[in-house]
């Protein structure tokens, strides 16, 4: 539940619907309008204009919507993000941003995860060049060791 403080009626559009807020009583929103809603009327939130009737159970709402929205963004992937991003009307302000701090989370992980491979990879190549010396040093004495085994065989 909302509660409105304002001295008189407002209609505003949010995610493309017009919504009606009356004066000096509660109403209720979606979670998803709320949150358009408190972006787009920030100053009716700090003036203590409008204000959700129990912090607790709004804090709760919008962890639970953020966290079903993440796994939609993961659901979709980056590139399908992205592209739905450059649709607005697809996205509210608060989804977009959202989106868009996810993308570059994303990224930044990939990016991290990338450098941890190479780094890896670089390991294992350079023990592979140690081992391969060795190698090579082992089969050095193998083969004067068989070349001085036959000179002895010979004399």
């Amino acid at each position: 539940m909302i509660i409105s403080k304002l001295k008189a009626g407002n209609i505003t559009t949010v995610g493309g619907k017009k919504i009606s807020i009356p004066p000096n009583s509660s109403f209720s929103l979606d979670i998803r309008d709320w949150l358009e809603l408190k972006i787009k009327h920030k100053k009716w939130f700090e003036g203590g204009y409008i204000y959700p009737e129990n912090e607790e159970i709004e804090k709760n709402q919008i962890d639970s919507y953020h966290l079903e929205f993440i796994q939609y963004l993961t659901d979709l992937g980056i590139e399908r993000t992205r592209q739905k991003l450059t649709n607005k009307s697809e996205f509210t302000k608060y989804e977009i941003n959202v989106a868009n701090e996810w993308i570059a989370e994303k990224i930044q992980n990939d990016n991290l995860l990338k450098k941890e491979r190479d780094e890896k990879e670089l390991e294992v190549s350079l023990k592979s060049v140690v081992h391969a010396k060795r190698a090579n040093i082992i089969a050095f004495f193998a083969l004067l060791i068989g070349v001085f085994t036959l000179l002895l065989s010979i004399l």
